[in-house]
């Protein structure tokens, strides 16, 4: 039982370089809809070979400051194969006193792809 642990952990571990490497994000960016802002761009397996999903975790800020974070997960891909992202901001209740709007200049976007643990890239 310890081994297998031990084995998961170092497994887990010696995914996320890879399945970093594999995943390129792009063009993340916020959207303006009518009343709506979302996150939109696209997650592309860039490797030569099938790549178990993760998730992207998103944080938009306000002057340097959190005011939404968002989850969405990634699918597994195929070589080559583009996964599109829109999801609309949930603003956090204790932080936004205003709408998250795309072309608010105080406004940054923060994304990174991160595997689910234990995640190895698939053979």
């Amino acid at each position: 039982m310890k081994n297998q642990l031990i084995v998961m952990i170092l497994a887990s571990v010696l995914a996320v370089p890879a399945l970093a490497a594999d995943l390129k994000l792009r063009n993340v960016r916020l959207v303006d809809t009518g009343h709506t802002t979302s996150i939109v761009g696209t997650v592309v397996n860039a490797s030569d070979h099938m790549v178990k999903g993760g998730y992207l975790d998103v944080e938009v800020s306000r002057n340097n400051r959190v005011v939404a974070r968002e989850t969405v997960e990634v699918p597994d891909m195929d070589v080559g194969q583009a996964w599109r992202i829109w999801q609309p901001v949930q603003h956090s209740g204790e932080v936004a006193t205003a709408a998250v709007r795309a072309r608010d200049p105080h406004i940054s976007i923060t994304a990174a792809v991160v595997p689910y643990p234990g995640t190895l890239v698939a053979q």
